[in-house]
């Protein structure tokens, strides 16, 4: 589907991004890492997050982090435990002995959980996935001195109980109350969940979540909504649930291949405030969650939202490309699962990135780069060993929105009487960069010419790829006064030599349209 234009005129509207009614403020980062680990569900995110979490919800959030570190088998058997459920969560946790049902054989899922029955699910969860939990005796009399109810604890949790709450996973509050019978809300127990996940689990997991880029919301009577989202790997299919605090939440149900909705009427009373959440359901059976957007009355405006840079780690190391990678390594170091903090102002996207990713994401895999690939023939001229210049044509892979402007840059290359020649040329190539991420030829924007001649250098002066550059001793070194040079400019694109200042390496071979 074809994305629709939300407004004719469109305002970028620098406001800062409203907190999320539906959720609590302290509780969005851990909502985001808790989604980015695809160990959230559907139940959850339609349901109040204020509201108390069922033994049910919370079980199935307990089960979703085993399957990130371990994939649990049920037999036959395994389905007849409890009486009053075949939720195979609920028996994945029974299997691992996270869980246990009551005497009269039921496990009573639509029950509220109590702290104390979080506290043990908690502490069989991570005693089955870390060597690092323990539960030691002394816990037990630091949590008696430490919380002023804990006499209130059953036998039974008290050393569960004890050991979350000396690890920081239950906090108590300020009265110096652990509360072991009292329930939790839903955010609550996410923040204990991510609190737990975070502390103890080693090889933690992470998915691309989907990012609400852009909105418009008009309607006279009730919210009428158009909506736009990145793109997540490996998705069956995408849900927009649109919740309020007096209808029940309605779920749209996206093809994979589409990532927005247009002018969808809600149902919600214009003048009720909203919650938006995009998920993506996955291939393995995960779901992640767009951070919550709230919007207030309905009325026609447009919003705009910068989704963060695709960044990667420094793992590889690939004999090209940028430096310039570096402060992205860095970045997504310090924020490794790419969560969206809510901070008060978004970016809109560039005028260039709109222009070669229609879609509105970075390219994630060769096959999809390759569907907005095209190859174009240009005029070049080639050198003979004599010395002499002969008219010649080359072919060039780059991304379909950038062909003609290739085009008419190499014909205005090869019209000008300095004739200058082209041996070697290359477009696309999926390929990662010198830092690990993936590189800008991988989305067709960037083209290299002569590349033993125009080396790619170290800031010391080190050539990383090619021999040397010696413009004006050789015929195929780019000169900074060239043609080549000047006409790359003229349709804004930049040379390599030039764009990242002397902090950076040089690449003299290398012209970006996106100035990576």
């Amino acid at each position: 589907m074809k994305k629709t234009a939300i407004a004719a005129a469109i305002l970028l509207l620098l406001s800062p991004v409203c907190k999320a009614q539906d959720l609590s403020s302290w509780a969005v980062n851990d909502f985001a890492k808790l989604s980015a680990r695809g160990i959230l569900s559907s139940d959850i995110v339609t349901n109040d997050f204020g509201k108390n979490i069922t033994r049910g919800e919370f079980c199935r959030l307990v089960s979703n982090i085993c399957e990130t570190q371990k994939k649990t088998t049920l037999s036959n058997a395994d389905k007849n435990v409890f009486n009053d459920t075949q939720d195979e969560a609920v028996l994945k946790a029974y299997k691992l002995g996270i869980v246990s049902g009551r005497e009269d054989g039921g496990f009573y899922p639509s029950d509220l959980v109590t702290r104390q029955e979080m506290a043990v699910m908690m502490s069989r969860l991570l005693d089955n996935l870390s060597d690092d939990y323990t539960l030691y005796a002394n816990q037990v009399n630091t949590y008696k001195r430490n919380f002023v109810d804990s006499a209130a604890t059953a036998d039974w949790a008290i050393a569960d109980m004890a050991a979350v709450c000396a690890n920081g996973i239950i906090t108590g509050n300020e009265n110096k109350m652990a509360q072991p019978l009292e329930n939790a809300t839903r955010e609550q127990a996410i923040c204990m969940l991510n609190r737990a996940y975070e502390g103890f689990v080693a090889n933690q997991t992470s998915y691309r979540v989907p990012v609400i880029s852009s909105y418009s919301d008009i309607g006279a009577t009730t919210h009428r909504l158009s909506l736009e989202w990145t793109y997540t790997p490996n998705t069956t299919e995408y849900r927009v649930i649109i919740k309020s605090n007096k209808k029940a939440p309605k779920v749209i149900t996206i093809d994979k291949n589409e990532r927005s909705i247009s002018q969808t009427d809600t149902g919600i009373d214009a003048n009720d405030e909203i919650t938006v959440y995009v998920a993506a359901y996955l291939n393995n059976g995960m779901q992640v969650f767009s951070n919550p957007l709230n919007i207030g009355k309905a009325e026609t405006k447009a919003e705009y939202i910068q989704p963060p840079k695709e960044t990667a780690d420094t793992s590889t190391s690939q004999q090209k490309d940028t430096q310039q990678d570096t402060q992205q390594s860095t970045q997504q170091k310090e924020n490794p699962f790419n969560v969206i903090e809510y901070d008060d102002r978004f970016v809109l996207q560039s005028p260039k990135e709109k222009r070669v990713f229609p879609d509105g994401h970075y390219f994630t895999t060769k096959e999809e780069a390759l569907q907005y690939m095209v190859d174009v023939t240009v005029p070049v001229w080639t050198l003979k060993s004599s010395g002499e210049k002969v008219s010649s044509t080359k072919t060039i892979t780059v991304n379909n929105a950038l062909a003609e402007d290739v085009v008419n840059i190499f014909t205005e290359i090869y019209d000008d009487p300095s004739q200058f020649p082209i041996k070697d040329v290359g477009g696309f190539s999926w390929r990662n960069t010198a830092g690990g991420s993936v590189s800008q030829h991988s989305y067709g924007t960037c083209i290299d010419i002569n590349y033993n001649e125009n080396y790619y250098v170290k800031p010391d002066g080190t050539p990383i790829t090619g021999s040397y550059w010696k413009p004006g001793e050789d015929p195929y070194s780019i000169a900074p006064d060239s043609i080549v040079v000047k006409t790359f400019a003229k349709y804004d694109w930049k040379w390599g030599a030039t764009a990242w200042g002397d902090a950076y390496a040089k690449d003299y071979m290398h012209f970006t349209f996106l100035g990576k």
